[in-house]
């Protein structure tokens, strides 16, 4: 079947999956938010959403990138987070975000002990959002996250 995602309703039931995956999928959706309203709706409660999308850094530099990701996109789903929440909830419990060099890079041009301050530098970077998500905007960056449908409500 073939779907143009940018067009909704999806033609799949409500509560319909267990498992839904985007892989660089996103980024070149002109309202990711309305598509995760979609996702929310066909999910099955506690259905796993898995997300892949490039660094936010790069999110603009291909010429069909419509949106660019941090490590933020997950609040907007928290209805305790204000300013930005979307009406649907997903809970996060993992996430793989690298607020440096791709790990490969780094070992192959810095020195040992360089490699391993690098590597402590970009967990604690990337570990910043969680107490403050202002940070992601400064240095977060998303490689994937993974999310649950909620229990609660639509």
């Amino acid at each position: 079947m073939e779907h143009d995602l940018s067009k909704f309703l999806y033609p799949f039931e409500d509560n319909y999956f267990d498992w839904v995956e985007s892989d660089h999928c996103f980024e070149h959706l002109p309202n990711p938010f309305a598509v995760m309203k979609e996702v929310h709706r066909i999910s099955k409660n506690n259905a796993a959403v898995i997300i892949r999308v490039p660094h936010f850094s790069r999110g603009f530099t291909h010429a069909e990138h419509k949106a660019g990701f941090d490590v933020t996109f997950p609040y907007y789903f928290k209805k305790e987070i204000k300013g930005g929440y979307q009406g649907i909830e997903f809970t996060s419990p993992k996430s793989d975000c690298d607020g440096l060099l791709n790990l490969i890079l780094k070992k192959r041009y810095f020195q040992h002990l360089s490699f391993i301050l690098h590597l402590c530098w970009g967990k604690f970077l990337t570990s910043l959002p969680i107490f403050d998500p202002s940070y992601a905007h400064e240095f977060g960056a998303f490689g994937w996250v993974g999310l649950k449908k909620s229990n609660f409500g639509s």
